[in-house]
């Protein structure tokens, strides 16, 4: 689902609710920008918190 972020501003707690039981919440600026939990961009680019890569 994607959201304005005058609702989540609103609607914070039900926001975080679906995300937890349904998956990505998509917040959304007029700039294009978007937000996501650090889980979601962890498995996005691979890698895991607290771990390093060794480069």
């Amino acid at each position: 689902m994607e959201w304005k972020v005058s609702d989540v501003k609103n609607r914070f707690s039900e926001v975080m609710t679906k995300a937890l039981e349904e998956g990505p919440q998509r917040i959304r600026r007029r700039d294009g920008r978007v937000v996501m939990i650090s889980e979601e961009l962890e498995r996005i680019k691979g890698t895991r918190r607290g771990s390093r890569s060794s480069s």
